[in-house]
């Protein structure tokens, strides 16, 4: 059975499928939309540093990559909210937040 083809654009910024119609012309290539566009430049960089997150947060297994980008995200002090995201996805996982390294469990006896 053959794929169905999903219609329309992905913004980047928020990270929604959405009609030709809602892209500008060069929005098309950017890959983000008129509504996004709109948007103050320190306002756009933080919701893509989010969308980011999110996608890395849905994909299992991680890479070491993946990784790397979630503990330099963790630390950036620049987009805070972005910051903690990425900090809640880190300790939900297991990894050491300070160190980017998997926490040891404890074995009780």
């Amino acid at each position: 059975m053959a794929k169905k083809k999903l219609h329309g654009h992905y913004c980047i910024i928020c990270g929604c499928r959405k009609t030709n119609e809602q892209f500008t012309g060069k929005g098309h290539a950017k890959h983000i939309c008129k509504e996004c566009d709109m948007l103050p430049q320190e306002k756009k960089n933080e919701m893509e540093y989010i969308n980011r997150i999110n996608r890395i947060a849905e994909k299992y297994p991680r890479s070491k990559e993946d990784w790397e980008y979630l503990d330099k995200y963790a630390k950036n002090t620049k987009y805070p909210e972005a910051a903690e995201f990425a900090q809640m996805i880190l300790s939900m996982s297991g990894r050491d937040i300070s160190t980017g390294v998997k926490k040891k469990k404890k074995h009780e006896e």
